[in-house]
C-alpha cells in the first residue's frame, strides 16, 4: 500500500491490525491534492464528531468540517490566538456554529448519549464505568504517548514547551495529549497547560 506521508506506515499498521484502513482509491495511487478533500469526506462520514484545533481560513480542515457539517456530524474547535494565522479556521467554524472546546470532557459530554447509543440498551457505557481504575489495568502506550507522558511532571507544563521538547508536530502532540487525558494520564489546565494525573 502506498502511505502519505510514509513515516506514517507504522500507524497504519496499528490501525489495520486493530480495525481497519479503507480508502475509495486503489492501493497504488500516488498521493495528489485533489484526492485529500475525498479522503476527508470519508473520515468525516466514519466519525461521531470532528474537533479542528488549528487550520487557515481555507485548508483541509475547513473541507472536513463543511463535509462533517453536510452528514450531521457534531463539529467541534479549540480557539486559540487571535493573533495566530492557525487560529482563523477554528474560530471561523465557532462563529459557524462549531462547538467551543476546552478539553477533552468537553467532547465527550457532548457525545454521551451518542456513545451510549452505540451500545445495545446502555449497559456496555454502565459497565464501562464501572471499570477497574486505570490503576488497576493499565491501558497501553504508544511510543509517542510515552514519549509525552516523560516530558510531564505533576508541575503544569505549556503545550508549546512539551511540543519543542519532542520530536512531533503541535497537531500530534494535541492529539496525543488528547489520548492521554482520554487514558487518565494527565490533566488539562487552565491556559494549554499538562500535568500528569
Amino acid at each position: 500500500a502506498r502511505v502519505y506521508p510514509p513515516e506514517n506506515r507504522t500507524l497504519m499498521e496499528e490501525i489495520a491490525a486493530q480495525g481497519a484502513v479503507i480508502s475509495e482509491f486503489p492501493i497504488s495511487t500516488a498521493p495528489a491534492a485533489y484526492n485529500f478533500p475525498v479522503r476527508n469526506r470519508v473520515i468525516s462520514g466514519l466519525s461521531l464528531g470532528v474537533v479542528v484545533v488549528e487550520a487557515g481560513k481555507r485548508s483541509g480542515s475547513s473541507i472536513t468540517i463543511g463535509c462533517a457539517l453536510e452528514q450531521g456530524r457534531e463539529c467541534f474547535a479549540v480557539p486559540g490566538s487571535i493573533n495566530s494565522p492557525t487560529s482563523r479556521g477554528p474560530h471561523l467554524h465557532i462563529k459557524q456554529g462549531a462547538k467551543l472546546v476546552e478539553n477533552v470532557e468537553d467532547i465527550l459530554e457532548e457525545l454521551q448519549a451518542q456513545l451510549q447509543g452505540l451500545t445495545a440498551n446502555g449497559e456496555a457505557a454502565r459497565e464501562s464505568a464501572e471499570a477497574p481504575s486505570p490503576s488497576e489495568t493499565e491501558p497501553e502506550l504508544s511510543p509517542e504517548e510515552r514519549e509525552v507522558l516523560s516530558l510531564l511532571s505533576h508541575d503544569p507544563v505549556y503545550v508549546d514547551e512539551i511540543t519543542i521538547n519532542s520530536n512531533l508536530s503541535p497537531q500530534q502532540v494535541l492529539g496525543i495529549l488528547m489520548s492521554l487525558e482520554i487514558k487518565n494520564k494527565v490533566v488539562q489546565s487552565p491556559g494549554q497547560m499538562y500535568n500528569l494525573r
